[in-house]
């Protein structure tokens, strides 16, 4: 890894931060002595070394960050968690900072309770393990401001990263426990768990459940989705969940119902969760089943799965349960997409029926899947040329194979079961259409538009196509 400092300012308030190829613009403090803070991505730091870290260089890490031309290009942030001063040759001093308005909440009840009840989880850990400092706790009235620090050593900020990961991961843990304990305490007190009255619930209820999202802990050696929920009834909170906050796999909505609110009659009420609920689980039952018990009212979701295999299917199960369902605005849902994109990656996948793919075909052993359900494709390519690709029948869905010869847009085919299917490999060229029929006998029509084969001067590996699938198990795709 490459770093330099460039000074390019007069007054010398502002320097450069070069990391290999991708620059950063420090900018001065007012403190005495000044010190330079920097907005860095975590992914930018990956083998920063800590010896090439400056003593008067503050790092704020982030996931990501870009200039609002709207506020004079101040950096919009997304995840800021903690930041990075160096401490001595080979240690680094971290700070954390957590602050939250009393938007959404009255009393004792909510932003408040949790934000005491993480105050003590950090204090607990200093006095138990003596690795972290409680700097500071202010309460406005307005805003809550909270900040804890510690030192660690290391060689490169990377390990840091992944350090801080951790211990923010094992604070929450903590937090929810001690969260826990206070609200049994306020139920036995009072003999009942009393929630302020939300205004303009929907979008507060589904703004907690993205928030929750965004804490899921994923099992061990699996990448999990990010998945939060909230439930409201009689325009009253009660409750919110994020997926392994109680348990190892346990889904948000089962921690809800099953741990969070055990015993408690959510019959009537609105549940809001950022993904479809399952329909397949193996220890108990799944989270629509346990929604249809609970005679719950209404569901409101963010994302349907990404698997293709599952899509939809949640949804179809409540709907026919008699249950309302209504979904999360578009930029919520673009939001818990990109809280998720490295889940819904794994699936290699568009789940519609009509789309355009764009993957690189020497991954996943060249699988790509389109559809879903009984509609699903499982398409299979392997390298060719820069022109041309090789696409085969071999997957389980996919019964046979044809190229349409002659045509050129996927509406002029009258019928595609004309087509030779003799073979189970077909080398097929750019602006060729594929046709497919999976088991089910539904077929689907495939135009390769661009092949970029690396090993021919392209810089990747990488197939574009388009595609339709029909719903009636005709192949008459001119007339759909």
């Amino acid at each position: 890894m490459d770093i330099k400092y460039d000074c390019d300012v007069v007054d010398g308030s502002v320097i450069s931060i070069i990391i290999d190829d991708l620059e950063f613009e420090a900018h001065s403090n007012d403190e005495e002595p000044p010190f330079y803070e920097v907005f860095i991505t975590k992914f930018s730091l990956r083998d920063f070394p800590t010896k090439e870290l400056r003593d008067d260089v503050i790092i704020k890490v982030c996931d990501s960050f870009e200039s609002s031309p709207e506020y004079d290009d101040i950096p919009v942030i997304n995840g800021t968690d903690f930041t990075f001063r160096k401490s001595d040759a080979d240690k680094i001093m971290i700070s954390f900072e957590d602050s939250g308005r009393r938007k959404f909440w009255d009393g004792e009840i909510g932003f408040k309770l949790y934000m005491e009840a993480k105050k003590k989880a950090i204090e607990e850990r200093t006095k138990e393990v003596g690795d972290i400092t409680l700097d500071s706790y202010d309460d406005d009235g307005d805003y809550i401001f909270l900040n804890f620090s510690c030192e660690f050593q290391t060689d490169n900020l990377s390990k840091a990263v992944s350090f801080c990961e951790q211990l923010l991961s094992q604070i929450e843990t903590a937090t929810d426990f001690t969260l826990s304990n206070k609200l049994k305490k306020m139920v036995e007190a009072k003999g009942e768990m009393e929630f302020p009255e939300i205004q303009e619930s929907n979008l507060e209820a589904m703004r907690l459940a993205i928030d929750n999202a965004k804490k899921s802990i994923s099992e061990e050696g699996k990448l999990s989705p990010k998945v939060g929920a909230s439930i409201i009834k009689d325009g009253k909170l009660l409750g919110v969940s994020f997926r392994g906050q109680m348990g190892a796999g346990d889904h948000a909505e089962y921690t809800l119902f099953e741990k969070i609110l055990k015993g408690q009659d959510v019959s009537g009420a609105t549940l809001f969760t950022t993904l479809e609920p399952c329909t397949d689980r193996k220890n108990h039952k799944t989270c629509s089943e346990w929604i249809i018990e609970k005679g719950i009212k209404h569901v409101v979701i963010g994302n349907l799965d990404p698997n293709p295999k599952i899509y939809n299917n949640g949804c179809k199960k409540l709907k026919a349960a008699g249950i309302e369902i209504s979904y999360f605005p578009r930029d919520l849902r673009n939001e818990i997409t990109n809280d998720n994109i490295k889940f819904i990656e794994q699936f290699n996948a568009n789940p519609d029926l009509e789309g355009t793919a764009i993957f690189n075909y020497t991954n996943n052993n060249g699988l790509f899947m389109i559809g879903n359900n009984e509609m699903i494709f499982e398409t299979k390519w392997s390298k060719a040329d820069n022109t041309s690709i090789h696409a085969y029948n071999d997957p389980g869905t996919i019964k046979t194979i044809s190229i349409a010869d002659g045509n050129y847009h996927i509406k002029d085919i009258k019928d595609g079961s004309i087509y030779d299917v003799s073979s189970r490999a077909r080398t097929i060229n750019k602006n060729e259409i594929l046709i497919l029929e999976n088991i089910n006998g539904f077929f689907a029509a495939v135009k390769v538009i661009e092949v970029k084969d690396k090993t021919r001067g392209d810089g990747i590996d990488e197939l574009t196509f388009e595609y339709k699938i029909l719903e009636n198990k005709t192949s008459n795709f001119n007339a759909s």
